[in-house]
């Protein structure tokens, strides 16, 4: 990261790190069904509701653990690894995140995830 940021980066960084939603519309970014980078936006109702879960249990003190079932194409495996990566790089060191589904394949996809919104960053925040 460069050691001055403008006024406007700086604002930038400091909405990031305090707010997912802003962060999830501004910079995560993922392929999407049609191969398009996207930008992963609003949330919708049921990703929101994830991330609802995972910040009380944060807040509580708790680890967050969610079990989600689901249809597919809502977004929230995304918005997921999406909170994993938002944590990662604005709430700290030594933190693990774990993702498991039941076939390779999904996990691959995730992981997937995180490699694409990691390429697409802003290279002037990264750690």
């Amino acid at each position: 990261m460069p050691q001055t940021l403008s006024e406007l980066q700086a604002q930038h960084l400091q909405s990031c790190s305090t707010d997912f939603s802003y962060w999830s519309a501004a910079d995560a970014k993922i392929v999407n069904e049609n191969a398009e980078l996207v930008g992963i936006g609003g949330l919708f109702p049921g990703p929101r509701r994830v991330v609802e879960a995972i910040e009380r249990q944060h807040a509580a003190g708790h680890a967050a653990r969610v079990i989600v079932l689901k249809a597919r194409r809502h977004r929230i495996s995304a918005t997921v690894q999406a909170y994993f990566q938002w944590t990662m790089l604005f709430r700290g060191r030594n933190l693990n995140a774990v993702t498991i589904a039941d076939l390779q394949e999904r996990t691959d996809k995730m992981i997937e995830f995180q490699a694409t919104f990691w390429q697409h960053l802003p290279e002037w925040y990264r750690p």
